[in-house]
């Protein structure tokens, strides 16, 4: 198999599997790879760091949810250079936030 080739069933087959719930993905990964191993652990390599970085953005994002006080009292961004920090810190391994340039779904 081609390396292009490789690379293409690797992705393919980290799309597939991590829509599905965690429990179902051993199996999958499993029937789909067959005897070879390596592309197995390339996909399970892909996984544990998709979950890990998703976690800590999931994380960080539930923590900017606005309570319904909030939500009463103003929908006015804060000022400017305001970044939540626990943002900051879920997506430093690859951005740097330098400022908020929208609020809301279509930011």
């Amino acid at each position: 198999m081609s390396e292009s080739n490789r690379s293409d069933r690797i992705r393919d087959l980290f799309d597939e599997v991590v829509a599905l719930p965690p429990e179902e993905r051993a199996a999958r990964l499993a029937e789909a790879c067959g005897a070879d191993e390596d592309l197995r652990r390339e996909v399970e390599s892909l996984l544990e760091a998709a979950d890990a970085r998703g976690s800590g953005v999931r994380r960080a994002l539930e923590g900017l949810q606005p309570s319904e006080e909030a939500n009463r009292e103003s929908a006015a961004p804060s000022g400017p250079g305001e970044i939540p920090a626990e943002l900051q810190v879920a997506l430093a391994e690859r951005y740097t936030v330098v400022r908020e340039i929208g609020r809301g779904g279509m930011a």
